[in-house]
């Protein structure tokens, strides 16, 4: 009994990294359309703006896109 209710612990951890996982992508999809369009970028340079962001600040890709998300919806 212990031991399943371990494993459950476990499959609900892994869920919820999923979960964030496929939010996180999505957060980068979204921002990926946005330098698309307004930077007139390909999708894999796109990827690759936000990858270079990213590492030159220390912040993760998710908080680049946000930011780059956050940004657009300002401009509007």
């Amino acid at each position: 009994v212990e031991r399943s209710r371990g494993l459950g612990d476990v499959y609900k951890r892994q869920v919820m990294d999923l979960e964030e996982r496929l939010e996180s992508r999505k957060i980068v999809d979204q921002a990926k359309g946005i330098l698309q369009t307004s930077l007139d970028l390909t999708e894999p340079e796109a990827f690759r703006w936000i990858q270079k962001t990213a590492m030159d600040l220390r912040k993760s890709m998710r908080e680049v896109a946000q930011g780059v998300i956050d940004h657009a919806e300002s401009e509007k």
